[in-house]
């Protein structure tokens, strides 16, 4: 079937003009000149004829058959004047990209906690009630058997089929009360990660939300993981309910320092991601804190497990953020620009009697001591002992791994240091004294300051050998240093 022609067809078919524009009389007034030349330079003039020829058909051809593909041509419009003020339009390849502002935040942050599934994909939750299938421990092959401390049952992680890889988690089901003999039925309690992670599953008690649970901790991936929380309710007794489901790393920490700990998630791909779960008015809500310290993508977000701090990272820029005791509202602690990071703390001492060091995965519970003669005191666990002097005392683990000194802020009684690049990251580092040919005895120091006329050194000794033994717990004790006058 043939198609309708276009209009621009038929002239650039026939051309746009009715008649040839390089007539016959022009072709013999070209050859005229050509053989007027030719007595001076014959073969010079003959290839100017040439290529006067070529020119000028290349250039009418190109004006009677324009390209077919493009569009048509747009009307004519005016010329525009001539503004001498105005600048040159910069070419799109050299447009400069405007210098990204960072928001402007306030020193405190209220936090608004939300329904988690308002948020689809952010994290990934399960808040479906699913109650635990019951079926034979013959149907699966049993990979390994956890026995969970506090009398919280046997579990199995197994496969459905010889060859898989998926694996999955089973509680032990028994035939009266604990110690009785277990029945030839399993519990299966979902998907626990995948067979090369075997063994970094976990089965423990959990006390998130006020509440008892069991969580079963699993690995599918280098940053894959799966937690499932389980109870057990009176009407269905013994048949474990799961109602709390949360693929990716997590910490439980009570932080707001209520007595209740909440669920803190963290997501780290192209940037760092955290959120926090908590139970209000009987139901799980969420806080994105990316969202709440404007630090969206591309920014970071990320969470210091240890002290207890939140960072939104920006371009040369860190803000610190601590949550508020007793409420939903995060409070500035410092900006650090740099990329250093604060370790202490620090602020005014309010009379709270004992608190949660996090040191690693452990939580230590540490009781207040006030510094003989300094307007200072810290949170001791039970493994550092106060040791009196005349003049005021120190501060030793009991397995004698090493010692935590208070000084006076004055830098010239401070010994010849070094900064060491292991601890470079903390703003309030000031340098390590080595002791020893082998530099087998260190000391850090650190200068806090709860303002410019009220300061002290602290200095941290240890061997060196014992570095990663004893000093994360040395670390997070002098992160929890409060300023405390005695009046």
């Amino acid at each position: 079937m043939n198609q309708p022609k276009p209009d621009w067809y038929e002239q650039a078919k026939g051309g746009p003009f009715a008649k040839p524009l390089f007539t016959e009389e022009m072709k013999q007034e070209v050859n005229r000149q050509v053989m007027e030349e030719r007595p001076r330079k014959r073969n010079f003039a003959m290839w100017t004829a040439a290529l006067t020829i070529g020119v000028c058909l290349t250039g009418l051809l190109l004006f009677i058959y324009p390209n077919i593909n493009s569009p048509a041509p747009a009307p004519a419009s005016p010329e525009p004047s001539l503004n001498l003020e105005s600048p040159s339009p910069v070419p799109p390849e050299s447009t400069q990209t405007p210098e990204t502002q960072v928001p402007e935040l306030d020193e405190q942050i209220r936090l608004v906690y939300e329904n988690p599934l308002d948020f689809p994909g952010a994290y990934p939750v399960d808040l479906r009630r699913v109650e635990a299938t019951r079926i034979p421990k013959a149907s699966v092959i049993v990979k390994r058997t956890i026995e969970a401390e506090g009398d919280l049952g046997n579990y199995f992680i197994y496969v459905k089929n010889e060859g898989d890889s998926q694996l999955y988690s089973g509680m032990e089901i028994l035939t009266g009360g604990v110690g009785t003999l277990p029945t030839s039925d399993i519990y299966e309690l979902g998907p626990a990660g995948e067979l090369p992670y075997l063994d970094d599953i976990e089965v423990r008690g959990s006390y998130i939300f006020g509440e008892f649970y069991i969580r079963i901790y699993g690995v599918c991936g280098a940053n894959c993981v799966t937690n499932d929380w389980i109870h057990f309710e009176e009407g269905l007794p013994g048949v474990p309910i799961r109602d709390f489901q949360l693929n990716t790393h997590i910490q439980e920490v009570d932080i707001d320092e209520d007595g209740i700990s909440e669920v803190i998630a963290t997501i780290s791909s192209t940037i760092g991601e955290v959120g926090i779960f908590k139970k209000i008015n009987g139901q799980i809500r969420f806080v994105d804190l990316n969202k709440a310290f404007q630090a969206e993508h591309p920014y970071s977000v990320i969470y210091d497990h240890n002290r207890k701090i939140f960072s939104a990272i920006f371009p040369n820029l860190k803000r610190m953020y601590q949550y508020k005791k007793g409420e939903d509202v995060m409070e500035l602690i410092q900006n650090a620009e740099g990329g250093k990071d604060p370790l202490i703390i620090g602020g005014l001492y309010d009379g709270t009697d004992s608190i949660q060091l996090q040191v690693g995965k452990a939580s230590l519970e540490a009781n207040w001591f006030k510094v003989p003669y300094k307007d200072f005191g810290l949170y001791l666990p039970s493994s550092i002992k106060e040791v009196k002097f005349e003049d005021g005392s120190e501060y030793e683990a009991e397995n004698g791994m090493g010692i935590i000194q208070f000084r006076d802020a004055d830098e010239s009684t401070l010994p010849y240091l070094r900064k060491e690049s292991d601890l470079a990251q903390y703003s309030e580092y000031v340098g390590t004294e080595f002791w020893g040919d082998d530099k087998s005895i260190r000391y850090d120091y650190f200068l806090y300051e709860h303002d410019e006329e009220r300061r002290t050194y602290i200095a941290i000794r240890y061997k060196t050998k014992d570095t990663e033994q004893i000093r994360p717990l040395f670390l997070s004790v002098v992160a929890n240093i409060r300023y405390a006058p005695d009046n």
